[in-house]
C-alpha cells in the first residue's frame, strides 16, 4: 500500500499527524521521502486504537518497509521516554530517530479510542505517551522478542514507582522520627540521619523502591528478613526469603552511623541506566541495638550532582571535617585548591567515602595536581561487592545530567 493509501486507511485526525511531529526539527525530516513519516504516524495511530488505560502499555513494531521502528502507547508518566531509551541502549541497539508526543485521549469501556488531541489542548483529560524509536539496524525475531519484553518491563517499573512515589516519600518522612539512641552509645549521628531523610524528601531523590527489613537470628547466624506488606515501588513484590548476613554486612549494620549511603548491586530500569542509590536507615530497640533497616532505592537527582556541597547533609559535615583536619587556611593557595577539589569531587564518593579516607585522597590529589600527575583511587563498595574508581580529573558519568 502506498503511503497516501496507508494514511487514508488509518484515517487519523489531521491534528494528530500535525502534533505527532510537532517537535521534530526540520533537519530530522529531510532524509525521509514525502509522506513516509506521516504514514508511520498513521500506522502508530492504528496500533493505539485499542488499549485499556491502566492495563499496561502497548509495545510493538510499527509496520515499515525499510526500517525497524518500535512503537509504544502507554499512560503518560514521568521518566517514560528516558526509561524506554535506556532499555534500548541496554540492549545495544543504535537509534536513528525518536519521536515522543503526548496526547489526551478518551476511550470507551473496552479501551477503544473515541477521541484524541494534543495534550496541550486539554489539561484535565487522561494523557498518553506515544513513543516511536527507529533503529539503525534490522532486528531478528529473538531480538524483537527481547526488546519488547524489556520495554514492557521498564514501563511497568515506571508505573509502580510513580504510583508509589508519594507513599515512599511519606516513608522517608516517617522514618525521620528515629528514636534517640541511649547516651551510652555515642556517635550514632541520629540528627544527621534525620536531616538526610528530610533532604531526600525535598526533591533530591527519585524514589524507586522501599521496604522494611528486620534482623533475626537462627542457628547462631543472622538474617535480614523483609517485613511482609511493606514493599513499595519496585520492591512492592519480590522474594521474601531471608538473606543471610555476611560478617562484613553484619558489622556495617551494627556500627555507627545509623544510616548507609551506597550503591546497590542492581541497576535502575527507571529514568536512566545506572546502579541504584541505596539508602539504608537503621532501626533500633529501646537499648539502642540495631533491629533492622528502612531501605530506600532510587536515584539522586541531577541537582545533587551539580549543586553546592554545603547544602547536602552527610557530605557537608565530611567536607568541613576534611578541611579542618588539613590544617590549611581557607585564604591560602593550598586551602583554596583543596576547597575546589572537594566541591568538584564525585558526589557518590563524597557520600560513601569515610572522612579519613577522603582526607587522604583529597590531599594527595592536591599534591598531584601541583605536580601535574595522575592517579586512580580504588575503594571497596558496600559489603565488599565491588570497587569504585575515582581520580583527580573530571568525574565521568553515563548520564549527561549527572556530571
Amino acid at each position: 500500500m502506498s503511503t497516501a493509501g496507508l494514511i487514508e486507511a488509518a484515517n487519523p485526525p489531521a491534528d494528530f499527524l500535525a502534533a505527532y511531529y510537532a517537535e521534530l526539527p526540520p533537519e530530522d525530516r529531510e532524509p525521509y521521502e514525502a509522506g513516509r513519516l506521516e504514514a508511520r504516524a498513521a500506522a502508530h495511530y492504528c496500533a493505539g486504537l485499542a488499549r485499556v488505560p491502566g492495563a499496561g502499555a502497548w509495545a510493538g513494531l510499527i509496520p515499515e518497509t525499510d526500517s525497524t521502528v518500535l512503537g509504544v502507547v502507554t499512560d503518560d508518566a514521568p521518566f517514560i521516554v528516558d526509561s524506554v531509551l535506556a532499555e534500548v541502549a541496554r540492549q545495544g541497539l543504535g537509534i536513528d530517530l525518536v519521536v515522543h508526543p503526548t496526547f489526551t485521549v478518551i476511550r470507551d469501556s473496552s479501551g477503544q479510542l473515541t477521541d484524541i488531541s494534543p495534550a496541550s489542548l486539554q489539561k484535565n483529560a487522561p494523557a498518553e505517551s506515544w513513543v516511536s524509536v527507529e533503529f539503525r539496524e534490522s532486528l531478528g525475531a529473538e531480538a524483537v522478542e527481547a526488546l519488547l519484553a524489556g520495554i514492557r518491563r521498564v514501563i511497568a517499573d515506571v508505573g509502580i514507582a510513580v504510583s508509589d512515589w508519594q507513599a515512599m516519600r511519606r516513608k522517608a518522612l516517617e522514618a525521620e522520627a528515629l528514636p534517640d539512641v541511649p547516651a551510652e552509645r555515642p556517635g550514632h549521628g541520629i540528627e544527621i540521619a534525620r536531616s538526610l531523610l528530610r533532604w531526600l524528601a525535598s526533591n533530591n531523590f527519585v524514589f524507586i523502591g522501599y521496604k522494611t527489613y528486620r534482623i533475626r537470628e537462627e542457628a547462631s547466624e543472622e538474617y535480614l528478613q523483609a517485613v511482609e506488606g511493606t514493599g513499595l515501588g519496585i520492591l512492592r513484590h519480590g522474594d521474601a526469603k531471608p538473606r543471610r548476613l555476611s560478617p562484613t554486612a553484619t558489622k556495617a549494620l551494627r556500627v555507627p552511623p545509623p544510616f548507609l549511603v551506597t550503591k546497590a548491586n542492581s541497576k535502575s530500569t527507571v529514568h536512566w541506566d545506572d546502579h541504584l542509590d541505596y539508602i539504608g536507615i537503621k532501626t533500633f530497640d529501646a537499648e539502642g541495638e540495631v533491629t533492622g533497616e528502612h531501605r530506600f532505592l532510587g536515584l539522586f537527582t541531577s541537582s545533587v550532582y551539580n549543586g553546592p556541597v554545603d547544602d547536602m547533609p552527610v557530605v557537608s559535615d565530611k567536607v568541613r571535617t576534611v578541611f579542618a583536619n588539613s590544617g590549611l587556611a581557607k585564604a591560602s593557595y593550598s586551602g583554596r585548591h583543596l576547597i575546589t577539589i572537594l566541591e568538584s569531587y564525585p558526589r557518590d564518593e563524597l557520600f560513601q567515602t569515610g572522612v579519613d579516607d577522603l582526607s587522604q585522597k583529597a590531599l594527595q590529589i592536591t599534591r598531584m595536581q601541583e605536580r601535574r600527575r595522575s592517579r586512580v583511587f580504588l575503594r571497596a563498595v558496600h559489603h565488599g561487592t565491588g570497587l569504585s574508581a575515582a581520580g583527580p580529573l573530571q568525574h565521568l558519568s553515563a548520564h549527561p545530567d549527572r556530571k
